[in-house]
């Protein structure tokens, strides 16, 4: 993991707009949600990836209306949307993101960002080798997620 990618832990995750493969315009700011998961990914990562969305799938259907996950993909919007017919749809496609020209030239591999419901990032999962189960990420996920408190 990339030591200096973990000093944006604490910060405010900046605003960005983006469409999902159903053409809905969508940005950070505008999700509602008491927590974010946002996942760069690809369809081509293998297992390792496949087998993280549907803990992201279980994740979504455990805290339900509480949290929004969106996975943004490096690949077009035909084999994203093929892809994703394999998940349930209350997770969020992203094709073709721009953002991932950014994300790509931090080299800091696969990222995963928690955010909370002010725009906070409350955790950063980097790395060019996952080390964990998609279990264990399931889980790390879920405890930041209950550990963080977003009462007002």
């Amino acid at each position: 993991a990339n030591p200096h990618v973990q000093k944006v832990v604490g910060c405010r995750m900046p605003d960005f707009n983006f469409f999902n493969i159903s053409g809905t315009d969508l940005s950070i700011n505008k999700i509602q949600t008491d927590f974010t998961i946002i996942s760069f990914s690809s369809t081509t990562y293998g297992d390792v990836c496949n087998a993280r969305l549907h803990q992201f799938c279980k994740l979504k259907s455990l805290l339900k209306d509480s949290l929004t996950i969106i996975n943004i993909f490096e690949d077009d919007d035909k084999k994203v949307f093929d892809y994703s017919l394999n998940y349930d749809n209350n997770v969020e496609f992203v094709a073709n993101a721009d953002l991932l020209f950014y994300h790509y030239s931090l080299d800091v591999g696969p990222v995963i960002y928690v955010i909370d419901k002010y725009k906070n990032i409350i955790f950063v999962k980097t790395g060019h080798k996952y080390n964990y189960t998609p279990d264990e990420i399931y889980s790390e996920l879920l405890e930041k997620i209950r550990a963080t408190s977003c009462s007002d």
